[in-house]
């Protein structure tokens, strides 16, 4: 099926949507169709495979429906930036990258979007489009080639390192968030402090030229 066709509130794609988020986050990519569809309130036990075609569909279902909002507020937030002073500030940058994803885990019932992209995100359906330069996310490939250009001081492969790895530790750190923000409102950290963490990913000294 097409991401939104049929993905009205209530709707039966939507609650198998919604189910599987949860059931892969907790219990991994292999979690039982069948128990997706109950979980969603699917007599058919065949739900998943009516709807999406396969668990692979499903999968990559998701992924495309959170991808597309998250392009779309991350192109707000970097035509905000520009020409703005600070416009081409690393800081400045990781916030386009990383608040939209911040603020969808802090909607209220917000479900385990975050721990579900941790689990899938090399999955063979998904696993180009969750690359930070992936063809479907033109702003985030603005982004990671301004940032490019902005640690240009870097040796060529610890640069390429540094970018590549950045994928990684944000969706970790998401999801971490995610986790606390279900536990425990006080021990949960400031989406500043997220921000701090890839700033230093990207901006700490390199061996060769550390003083």
């Amino acid at each position: 099926m097409k991401v939104g066709e049929g993905l009205r509130e209530g709707s039966a794609p939507h609650a198998i949507m919604r189910a599987a988020e949860v059931l892969i986050a907790e219990a991994g990519i292999d979690v039982p169709l069948q128990d997706i569809a109950r979980a969603a309130g699917q007599r058919n036990k065949s739900a998943v495979q009516y709807h999406f075609g396969s668990r692979d569909g499903l999968i990559a279902a998701i992924v495309e429906y959170h991808l597309r909002g998250l392009e779309f507020r991350r192109m707000e937030l970097l035509a905000e930036c520009e020409g703005a002073p600070g416009g081409e500030d690393i800081r400045v940058l990781l916030t386009v990258l990383a608040l939209p994803l911040i603020e969808v885990v802090d909607q209220p019932g917000s479900t385990h979007f975050a721990r579900f992209f941790e689990r899938v995100r090399h999955h063979r359906s998904v696993a180009d489009e969750m690359n930070l330069d992936g063809d479907s996310r033109p702003t985030v490939r603005i982004v990671m080639s301004r940032l490019d250009h902005l640690i240009g001081d870097l040796p060529a492969a610890a640069r390429r390192y540094r970018l590549e790895s950045l994928a990684t530790v944000l969706l970790a750190l998401i999801a971490d968030y995610e986790r606390m923000s279900d536990a425990d409102h006080r021990g949960r950290p400031e989406p500043d402090d997220v921000i701090d963490l890839l700033l230093g990913l990207l901006t700490a000294a390199h061996s060769s030229t550390a003083g």
